[in-house]
């Protein structure tokens, strides 16, 4: 009877998952206390085609640095986006930043500042320096509030700043409703700059022949304007809210030609 038993067992083992023995001996063929022949130690070979515990941890191992790997180049591709996107902003910002430098000094003054070099102080042979001044600005102040002042002059000086880019002139300073003007530095023009202030003056005046004055729109204004040519030095004076002045008779000449003018 034992040759049956071994062919019904075997023949469960080639139907299930097992699919054979794989070590099949007379030792792994054993009788119980019935005198049943029983089959054992089958499945042995899918045991020895799993890998080993130090093959495992090989694996586990390679997973974990290829996963470190990963993490550190989505990283470094995220830290680069991230560099890419201050730097677009820091140079946002330096370029507004050096705007606002080139509206408060001369462009090659400001250049040199930022090379760290020193601005000296700066003799010009010959300028031509515009002083401009609303007529009857006194009274106008003391018939307006300060606020209604500040308008007037911020819409006059805004329409005035935009006249003189047309022209080969630089706009040294505003000081109340005074607007001061030169051509032939801080960059020489040769004998240009006469020319260049004058054509500036009268682009002003027709400026002003149709300029409102919001709070008085009945109101004309009238620009009261002083030229002169001659030689000037110009510098940067200060450290704190640092600006180019011009000095020398020229311009004191020019604003004693605004000041009597008619």
């Amino acid at each position: 009877t034992i040759p049956y038993p071994l062919h019904v067992g075997m023949s469960f083992l080639h139907a299930s998952a097992i699919h054979s023995h794989g070590n099949l001996k007379s030792s792994n063929c054993v009788v119980d206390s019935r005198f049943v022949l029983k089959i054992t130690d089958y499945g042995l070979g899918s045991f020895r085609s799993l890998p080993s515990y130090e093959e495992s941890e090989r694996q586990c191992e390679r997973n974990l640095v290829e996963n470190l790997l990963h993490r550190m180049e989505q990283y470094a591709i995220n830290l680069e986006g991230l560099v890419e996107e201050r730097t677009a902003a820091y140079m946002e910002e330096k370029r507004k930043a050096d705007d606002l430098l080139y509206q408060m000094l001369p462009v090659p003054v400001v250049d040199r500042l930022k090379r760290g070099d020193a601005v000296p102080a700066e003799a010009f042979e010959s300028v031509t320096i515009l002083f401009s001044d609303i007529v009857g600005f006194t009274s106008l102040s003391a018939s307006s509030n300060p606020m209604q002042i500040v308008n007037l002059l911020n819409d006059l000086y805004t329409c005035f700043d935009a006249i003189i880019d047309n022209y080969d002139v630089y706009k040294v300073e505003t000081i109340g409703d005074a607007y001061m003007l030169v051509s032939g530095l801080p960059v020489r023009n040769g004998i240009r700059h006469a020319a260049e202030i004058a054509r500036t003056a009268l682009a002003l005046l027709r400026a002003v022949s149709g300029f409102t004055i919001r709070h008085r729109p009945n109101d004309q204004l009238k620009l009261r304007i002083g030229i002169h040519t001659g030689p000037c030095c110009a510098g940067v004076v200060g450290l704190k809210m640092p600006r180019y002045c011009l000095f020398g008779d020229t311009v004191n000449t020019a604003s004693r030609m605004e000041s009597s003018g008619m």
